[in-house]
């Protein structure tokens, strides 16, 4: 049996297939909609997994941007919970300037503009949605280390006393799913998924605007690894210092050199 094999819909087959339309633009719409929808499910009915795979890949993805990149650095608050020396006194996030956080205008350091509306631009397509509230909280935890980062999520995107389902009720949300992608998932773990997958897409993104390439690699090794290690977290496993050295050893060799200064 191969992780991510049609027709296992374990957490770490729904999320190894769905790591591909991360990397894949030509993947069928109907497909993708599918995966979307069984990712959506799969973290809905399973919190405590999804904290752990969304905090970690996107503490990651922050931690491999260059060490004066401003997005390692925002603030942000949602509801009692905050992140950072400058968290504002409103649901969202600033920068260290203090300036709002959460549109395609914070990509445009990096990014440039070359068109006249970011929905066109092929540099800032991707940030074309502002980030809800929510989601620049999420993206925010991404300066805490993985185990932190994912508490975060957790404390203030999980309802107090929320569990993760069981393996019969996660395979029925996740079958559900594929015969009705266009219901939103209802599980405890909903505004977990409403606002952590764009938080993640905004950071590889964010990752992405750097390289020479709409192609970046590392991004799927760093998805793969917590699809992994999320359900062994979410049990309660500890994965051992070696695999966290092995984590910060990759994250270092695939870190994101800083633009030339004539680049800006």
């Amino acid at each position: 049996m191969v992780a991510g094999e049609p027709g296992f819909d374990a957490p770490v087959d729904v999320a190894v297939r769905w790591i591909l339309t991360m990397s894949d633009p030509l993947i069928p719409p109907g497909y993708r909609e599918r995966m979307d929808a069984q990712m959506s499910a799969q973290i809905s009915v399973q919190p405590q997994w999804g904290s752990f795979f969304l905090g970690g890949a996107i503490s990651d993805l922050i931690h491999t941007l260059p060490s004066e990149d401003p997005w390692r650095s925002i603030s942000a608050r949602f509801g009692d919970h905050a992140i950072g020396d400058k968290a504002p006194g409103f649901d969202g996030a600033v920068t260290d300037d203090g300036a709002p956080f959460g549109t395609y205008l914070n990509a445009l350091d990096v990014s440039g503009q070359v068109m006249a509306y970011p929905e066109i631009d092929p540099g800032l397509i991707a940030f074309a949605q502002d980030l809800m509230p929510a989601s620049c909280y999420a993206l925010a935890c991404g300066a805490l280390s993985h185990t932190e980062a994912a508490e975060a999520l957790r404390a203030a995107l999980v309802p107090l006393g929320s569990y993760d389902a069981g393996d019969d009720d996660q395979q029925d949300a996740v079958g559900a799913a594929v015969i009705h992608p266009e219901v939103p998932p209802e599980g405890s773990g909903a505004l977990l998924v409403e606002a952590g997958l764009p938080a993640l897409r905004w950071a590889a993104a964010r990752r992405r605007s750097y390289l020479d390439s709409f192609d970046d690699g590392y991004l799927f090794e760093v998805l793969a690894r917590w699809s992994h290690l999320a359900g062994r977290l979410a049990a309660g496993e500890d994965p051992g210092e070696d695999q966290w050295r092995l984590i910060a050893a990759r994250n270092e060799q695939n870190a994101i050199e800083p633009l030339p200064a004539d680049d800006f």
